[in-house]
């Protein structure tokens, strides 16, 4: 395996790993938010930390490229976090 294709699987579990925890920390602002717009919010604070947490990697060494890929797995990962805590709070009203 080429050591590109090593750096782009790090890269990504990697930003997966960190969207997965700040969605994890937003989970509980989420749960007590008081309407829609709130967790709109919140959801669009989150997507700019990803975004600027992977702008400060790029222009620390890690290239655009590379920071790029992050930034995508990391988004991915706090989405599916979100729509899965949704889901639990749709069913638990049921």
């Amino acid at each position: 395996m080429s050591t590109e294709t090593d750096e782009h699987r790090d890269a990504r579990e990697a930003g997966a790993r960190y969207g997965l925890r700040l969605a994890e920390e937003l989970s509980p602002r989420i749960l007590k938010a008081e309407n829609e717009d709130v967790i709109m919010g919140y959801i669009r604070e989150m997507a700019q930390e990803i975004e600027q947490h992977a702008r400060a990697l790029a222009e620390r060494g890690l290239g655009y490229e590379l920071a790029g890929l992050w930034m995508k797995a990391a988004g991915k990962a706090a989405t599916a976090r979100l729509d899965a805590l949704v889901d639990q709070v749709e069913q638990s009203k049921h």
